[in-house]
C-alpha cells in the first residue's frame, strides 16, 4: 500500500480488486484536515458508499478510464464533504503492482487559494511510494517558492530525460532542453501575477540521446496572505500519446496510398492561402483512361501508376508545393511565391514529368494528363481561381481530342492499353474541380 502520508498535498488512494472493483483505501492527514473525512469514514467502501449516487456517477467513470488506459487523468468534481460543499481539482494517477496491473489509483487534489503543506521531510526513502508511482507514470515533480525564488525539481526528472537513474537536476538544465519555440508557453507568468490559479501546458524537449519528446505540465498557484506564495507543477511524459494524436491526424488528412493530402486537407491549406497576401497557383489533373488500367492489369497496378504520379508531382513541383489527391486518380496543387512566368514553365515541366511512360515489369503503360492552371497575382477569390483553372482544363482537353480526331487507327482518347494490356491507346485527361459544382467525366 502507498504511504500517501509522505505526499505534501491533500491525497487519497483507491485498491483496485482483481475483479475491478474499486473501494477507497485511505486518505491522507492533509485531506482529512481541508474535509473533515478521515479513513474509518472511506476504508474498504465504494463511491456509492461514501459520495451517494449523484458524485459516483461522476467520478467512478474517471476511475476506470486510470485504471484501464494506465494514465493520469484530471477532473474537477464538487461534493459535500463533513466540513461543508467543496470544489476540488484533482490528478489520479495509476500504480501498477508487482502483478502487473494496476493496483491502486492515487489521487493528488489541488484546492485553490489554499497552501498545501511541504512533503514529511521524516518520512524514510524506502515510504516514498509517491516518488515510486511518479516514475511508473515517466513523471516528475517540482515547486517553486515565490520568497526565496528558488526551483524544487524531483530528481525523477533525470528519468524524462532518457537517463537510467534519478538524479538532482537544475532547474536552468531542464529549461535548456526545452525547444526554444516552446519555452515561452512555459512561463508562470499567468500564475504569479494570480490571474489564474491552474494552468496545463504541453512543450518539446530534447532528451539526452538527442531525441526530441513531448511532456505536459499541470501547473497550480498556492495562496497564503492574499499573494501567491508558492507553484507546484507535475510533468508527464506523454510522447506516444502524441504519436499517435500525431498518426491520428495523419489519417483524417492524408492519403494512405500516396501519403499526400487528402480532400479535406487540401481544403484546409486553401483556406489558409485565402488569407496569404502573395501569388500562388493553381494547378489540377487527372489521368484519362485510368479505369480501363484497372479493368485489364488490376487494380494493384492502378495503385504503382497513382503513388508513381504522386511522386513526379512532388518532383516536378518542389518544396513549395502542397499537392493532395482528390480521388480516383484526380491530383491538385497549389504552389506559392512564383511570377506567372515561372507558373508556366512549371506547367511544361509537371506535363513532362507525368507524361513520361511507366514501366511495370517488362511493360510500358502509357499514362498522360491534361493540366488546368490558375495563377493569381492579385486579390482574385479561390473560387474564380478554380473556375479559370476547370475552363482551361477543358480548353486543353478539347484540343487534344481535336489533334487526335483525324487518327483512324483504332486509337481511343484514353491513355492506357488494348484488352491484353500490351498496346497504349490513346491519351487525354480532364478535370473535376472540388467545390465547383461541375465536374466534368473523363471521357
Amino acid at each position: 500500500m502507498i504511504d500517501i502520508e509522505a505526499i505534501g498535498v491533500p491525497a487519497f488512494a483507491i485498491r483496485v480488486t482483481e475483479e475491478g472493483d474499486l473501494l477507497y483505501a485511505a486518505v491522507n492527514a492533509l485531506n482529512t484536515e481541508r474535509t473533515g473525512v478521515t479513513n474509518e469514514m472511506v476504508a474498504g467502501k465504494t463511491c456509492f458508499e461514501v459520495f451517494g449516487s449523484d458524485a459516483a456517477e461522476r467520478l467512478i467513470p474517471v476511475y476506470q478510464e486510470c485504471a484501464a488506459q494506465r494514465r493520469l487523468v484530471e477532473y474537477e468534481v464538487s461534493a459535500d464533504f463533513p466540513k461543508g460543499w467543496s470544489w476540488w481539482r484533482a490528478t489520479m494517477m495509476p500504480v501498477v503492482g508487482e502483478s502487473g496491473r494496476v493496483e491502486t489509483l492515487l489521487g493528488l487534489c489541488h484546492i485553490p487559494n489554499e497552501r498545501a503543506q511541504p512533503a514529511a521531510e521524516s518520512a524514510p526513502p524506502e515510504h516514498r511510494y509517491f516518488d515510486l508511482a511518479l516514475r511508473s507514470l515517466k513523471s516528475a515533480d517540482w515547486r517553486y517558492d515565490t520568497r526565496t525564488g528558488r526551483h524544487e525539481v524531483s530528481p525523477n526528472l533525470a528519468l524524462l530525460l532518457g537517463e537510467q537513474h534519478p538524479r538532482s537536476v537544475s532547474w536552468d538544465e531542464w529549461t535548456g532542453r526545452i525547444l526554444m519555440d516552446d519555452l515561452a508557453r512555459t512561463s508562470c507568468d499567468d500564475l504569479l501575477t494570480g490571474d489564474i490559479s491552474n494552468a496545463v501546458v504541453r512543450f518539446r524537449y530534447v532528451d539526452i540521446h538527442g531525441d526530441v519528446r513531448w511532456a505536459q505540465c499541470r501547473r497550480s498557484s498556492v495562496l497564503a496572505d492574499g499573494r501567491v506564495d508558492m507553484i507546484y507543477g507535475l510533468i508527464v511524459d506523454i510522447t506516444e500519446e502524441r504519436r499517435r494524436e500525431i498518426e491520428l491526424e495523419q489519417k483524417a488528412y492524408r492519403d494512405s496510398l500516396t501519403g499526400l493530402l487528402n480532400r479535406r486537407g487540401f481544403q484546409d491549406t486553401l483556406h489558409e492561402a485565402r488569407t496569404e497576401t502573395g501569388t500562388f497557383t493553381l494547378y489540377m489533373l487527372d489521368l484519362d483512361g485510368f479505369k480501363h488500367i484497372n479493368d485489364t492489369m488490376g487494380h494493384q497496378a492502378g495503385d504503382d501508376i497513382l503513388v508513381e504520379v504522386a511522386r513526379r508531382l512532388e518532383r516536378a513541383l518542389g518544396e513549395r508545393s502542397t499537392i493532395a489527391r482528390l480521388g480516383g486518380d484526380e491530383f491538385i496543387a497549389c504552389v506559392a511565391g512564383i511570377s506567372d512566368i515561372e507558373a508556366a514553365a512549371l506547367e511544361c515541366k509537371l506535363r513532362d514529368q507525368v507524361d513520361r511512360p511507366f514501366w511495370r515489369g517488362r511493360e510500358i503503360v502509357p499514362v498522360r494528363a491534361s493540366v488546368g492552371m490558375a495563377h493569381r497575382a492579385r486579390d482574385i477569390s479561390l473560387p474564380a481561381m478554380m473556375a479559370e483553372a476547370d475552363e482551361r482544363l477543358y480548353r486543353d482537353k478539347m484540343e487534344r481530342k481535336r489533334r487526335e480526331r483525324p487518327r483512324m487507327d483504332g486509337a481511343t482518347d484514353g491513355a492506357g492499353v488494348d484488352p491484353s494490356g500490351k498496346k497504349a491507346t490513346g491519351r487525354g485527361a480532364t478535370i473535376h474541380l472540388i467545390g465547383s459544382g461541375r465536374g466534368r467525366a473523363a471521357s
